[in-house]
């Protein structure tokens, strides 16, 4: 949470995000294979790689180094808790390991902000903003808790990067909602993003 909030402040959404999100899916993947015996046929590879073009157009474009090297970070960690959560949900219940998680996850945040002093901030904007969170909140917890689902399935590498179809509606949603320029390389590395998600699902 803490590199994904540096990542924003540092550099534009419709950058940092779908560089934030889309590596996690590759290093997860990645350990998938190494880390949990995972395996993807020949086209579903040319498919991860694909993609991988995608995001290296978006790593070309402007940012500073701060908003590359958190973006980054974030990747990484996004990787590590995806392997660690498919072991766990595999190993119990996905649906009732996905609720354990959003659980401990919501609880331990909280706690966080507790523990730095934020409790007064955090109840000023609960009172103000508590619909707008409960809703964030809720699809957070559904939508990972699909994840944990879905790894008990297939691939976890498959998984992930499927998920990261967010990738194209980041730098949509940074141009429509947050006045963020798309621009024509934007553009051309998510439709590639998009393309090697599209040879993956062909793989399965």
């Amino acid at each position: 949470m803490t590199a994904l909030t540096r990542a924003y402040h540092s550099g534009d959404f419709s950058m940092t995000y779908p560089l934030a999100r889309g590596s996690g899916a590759l290093i997860a993947a990645t350990g998938g294979a190494v880390l949990l015996g995972d395996t993807l046929p020949p086209v579903g590879v040319a498919g991860m790689l694909i993609a991988a073009v995608g995001l290296l157009a978006l790593m070309q474009l402007g940012g500073t180094r701060e908003a590359y090297a958190w973006a980054l970070a974030t990747g990484l960690l996004i990787a590590t808790y995806t392997l660690v959560d498919t072991q766990g949900s595999r190993a119990s219940n996905g649906l009732g390991y996905a609720a354990a998680q959003g659980v401990s996850v919501g609880v331990a945040l909280s706690l966080a902000g507790l523990a730095a002093g934020r409790g007064h901030a955090i109840r000023a904007a609960a009172k103000r903003s508590w619909k707008r969170y409960a809703a964030a909140g809720g699809a957070s917890v559904a939508a990972y808790g699909m994840v944990l689902v879905a790894v008990n399935h297939a691939p976890v590498g498959y998984v992930a990067v499927l998920r990261e179809t967010s990738v194209i509606l980041g730098p949509i949603g940074g141009w429509l909602f947050l006045r963020e320029g798309l621009g024509r390389h934007r553009a051309i590395a998510a439709v590639i993003v998009l393309v090697g998600i599209c040879v993956l699902i062909a793989a399965r």
